[in-house]
């Protein structure tokens, strides 16, 4: 196959060099990066200065042509290359976006990546949407994360009808199930704006991020203290978004279950998560208990009543 030659410029940084030159051939312990330039003209401090990522300016200290070998056998010849030291670091991120003005202005969606251990029913993935206004969140388990469609379905038919308004926009990341054919032509049709994150941003979907973070955090401890055996995160992950709806929120000046339903949360009857628990039977027998005491690994087959 014939090489092909593009004239244009490209800078390369010390780990992408060192990242090509590692996949392409043998790198050489000595070996500088900077030597897999062909025809490579040395450039004294201050001949060049390149704008890198972050915004700061620095030295080219060579340049070149650059052979690439791509997996398919192409090979093409980079020319005018500039060898750049260091490493290009992102600048600090120091963005904040604007809120919504009301319920469903804005909904924040992310998947989180399988566990190691399958939960209980067979789930291995959750979606989260979180309300950006009130910052009422909802998590869905899933076996596989083509469900995310018929679980955004599912979300969406509940709170319009809760609330008698529409979802305006979803912020997500740009994972495949939120770039699907059918997810594109479903927010169309309901005149939902997509807000896609750019690639390598999570910050830009910091809430939906923040959230998985600060539930896995809830549920590992919660495993910890109960001693259930970990297929029970699943439970775990319902009781931690149930009891975060209730607690307040450095965010919002009220709890998020009270600027979502307009009510005050009542906690009276939560308990602690895994604890010992005594189920009254529907039919009692003579000199018989009354009731059946629970082990904590049974514990959450009463997790109904903590959602009541």
């Amino acid at each position: 196959m014939e090489n092909v030659s593009i004239a244009t410029s490209l800078v390369i940084g010390r780990e992408t060099a060192l990242s090509i030159m590692k996949k392409s051939r043998k790198l050489k312990q000595s070996e500088h990066p900077s030597q897999g330039l062909h025809m490579r003209r040395n450039l004294a401090k201050g001949d060049v200065d390149l704008r890198v990522g972050n915004g700061a300016r620095v030295d080219a200290l060579a340049v070149g042509t650059y052979v690439l070998s791509l997996p398919s056998g192409l090979v093409l010849n980079l020319e005018n290359c500039y060898f750049v030291p260091g490493k290009m670091t992102k600048a600090p991120f120091n963005g904040k976006g604007e809120r919504a003005s009301d319920l469903l202005g804005l909904i924040h969606s992310d998947v989180c990546e399988p566990m190691n251990t399958q939960a209980r029913d067979g789930f291995h993935y959750f979606i989260t949407f979180t309300d950006d206004f009130s910052r009422y969140g909802y998590i869905n388990l899933m076996r596989h994360k083509s469900e995310a469609l018929e679980k955004f379905k599912e979300f969406r038919n509940e709170v319009q009808n809760q609330h008698g308004k529409s979802i305006k926009a979803l912020r997500s990341n740009r994972g495949g199930e939120y770039l699907s054919h059918e997810f594109d032509e479903l927010l169309k049709e309901c005149g939902i704006v997509s807000q896609l994150t750019p690639p390598g941003t999570p910050q830009w979907n910091g809430v939906s991020e923040r959230r998985n973070q600060t539930l896995l955090d809830m549920v590992r401890s919660m495993m910890s203290h109960s001693g259930l055996r970990i297929s029970f995160w699943g439970h775990a992950l319902e009781t931690v978004a149930f009891t975060l709806n209730r607690v307040p929120s450095k965010s919002i000046q009220k709890t998020p279950h009270e600027m979502w339903t307009g009510k005050r949360p009542s906690m009276s009857f939560m308990k602690i998560w895994g604890c010992k628990a005594y189920v009254k039977h529907q039919m009692s027998i003579k000199l018989e208990p009354k009731s059946h005491k629970y082990l904590q690994e049974n514990a959450m087959n009463l997790r109904d009543m903590y959602f009541s």
